[in-house]
């Protein structure tokens, strides 16, 4: 009798696609380097790193023309609900290209928020919220089927999302914020979950009230990490990702400045490192820009900017957004930061639904006011996003007048913004 070597030693792997894009890859690194962990599961999947429609299809191709028997791939994405669009479109392509050949499983912030609509689109499996613990759990499922046809399609995991949202226990320290393995290095991710449920942000309720952080010891071994990972750069610029970097060590309600003290002193006692906090991807509430915590910026950071959610300079848009502080709270960020030689970049959004011409005049007024003291603006549109109380809701028309000064603020320089884009917008949300 002969005996088939080449398949003994030949063990078939099951093709993992992941479609990274300039706006997901900060999620995919932890998800990744999560799953990477568990080496027995890792093994049974070639993971496949790509960032184009033209590397995908490739993949994909490459996959259907296997030896083994089950010739599907899986993808994986993760989008924003500013990128639907986007991946809506990818999406049916490749099922027009590949039909069965593919199992689409997806997550991210808007198939969290609004999963059916992700159903919608064409994809096979949702994951909501935090995905390092239910992607495993689903990858290791779907090993155990012979064929994939019998996986209950569409599904949508986990099923009791909202409770265990609120109820995550999530360790931040149990995951890496890198992929050493996948050549991914985002800032590093010191804390998830927000007290506030700001009616426009996603933040709470993808991640919950209560905020998580990691710790100073898990901390110090990524600065250590990343510091090997470019040592030949000569200098390494560590970055941290926050809903609100002085919050960390606290309950998000109030700061807790002795754990920030303690977080900035440890960074600062590492040789040929800058470290930039308070800055994107982790700006700061107002209200938590006391002088104490703007004097520790200014005496441990390299940043000279530091990054404030304002929002709106209309009281009663601030309320009945439910972001939890008021005009008054801004101006006190603004001052304290100047004070402590700062340059404060406040974020303010125009168009929220129940916004009115008097409201986008007031927030007008307040940009012209922190413009004539030194600090500098970036104005946004609102955007509903998925899963959040404005959700479904239609952005408020920008007041002619109003638009035309922002206008001309971007062209001086003055104030950051996409406005060229806003009209556009404004239409397609009117349809």
């Amino acid at each position: 009798m002969k005996v088939n070597f080449s398949k003994i030693l030949h063990q078939p792997t099951t093709p993992l696609i992941v479609r990274i894009t300039k706006h997901n890859w900060y999620s995919f690194a932890p998800l990744l380097a999560s799953l990477r962990d568990l080496k027995d599961l890792a093994k049974k999947f070639e993971i496949k790193i790509v960032k184009t429609r033209d590397t995908l299809y490739q993949a994909i191709k490459e996959a259907t023309n296997r030896e083994e028997e089950n010739k599907k791939s899986l993808v994986l994405y993760s989008f924003c609900t500013t990128d639907k669009e986007k991946v809506g479109e990818e999406i049916k392509e490749l099922g027009e290209k590949f039909g069965k050949n593919i199992f689409l499983i997806c997550g991210g912030p808007h198939p969290s928020g609004d999963p059916k609509d992700a159903i919608n689109m064409g994809f096979n499996v949702i994951i909501r919220g935090e995905g390092e613990e239910s992607l495993k759990t689903f990858l290791s499922k779907i090993l155990g089927l012979k064929n994939w046809d019998n996986f209950p399609s569409p599904q949508i995991i986990p099923e009791n999302f909202d409770e265990k949202k609120e109820n995550s226990s999530g360790d931040l320290d149990g995951y890496l914020p890198y992929s050493r393995w996948d050549n991914l290095y985002p800032p590093i991710e010191i804390s998830r979950g927000c007290p506030f449920g700001c009616y426009f942000c996603q933040t709470t309720y993808l991640s919950g009230r209560r905020m998580r952080h990691r710790s100073l010891k898990s901390i110090d071994a990524c600065i250590e990490a990343y510091k090997e990972i470019f040592r030949d750069r000569g200098q390494v610029d560590i970055r941290f990702i926050s809903p609100n970097a002085l919050a960390y060590g606290g309950d998000g309600v109030s700061p807790n400045l002795e754990d920030v003290e303690n977080l900035l002193r440890l960074c600062t006692l590492k040789n040929e490192m800058r470290v930039f906090f308070g800055t994107f991807p982790s700006e700061v509430r107002p209200e938590f820009v006391t002088r104490k915590a703007a004097r520790l910026i200014a005496e441990y950071t390299s940043n000279r900017k530091v990054h404030v959610g304002g929002q709106s300079g209309s009281e009663e848009i601030l309320k009945k957004v439910h972001r939890g502080h008021n005009v008054n709270r801004i101006r006190e960020a603004v001052d304290n930061l100047l004070e402590a030689g700062l340059i404060p970049v406040v974020d303010f959004i125009f168009g929220f639904p129940m916004e009115t011409d008097r409201d986008q005049i007031k927030t007008l007024k307040l940009i012209e006011e922190i413009l004539d003291q030194g600090g500098e603006i970036r104005v946004h549109y609102f955007t509903p996003l998925s899963g959040t109380p404005l959700y479904k809701t239609k952005p408020a028309t920008i007041n002619k007048e109003v638009y035309k000064i922002i206008g001309r603020f971007i062209k001086e320089g003055k104030v950051r913004g996409k406005i060229h884009k806003w009209n556009d917008r404004e239409k397609q949300n009117r349809k």
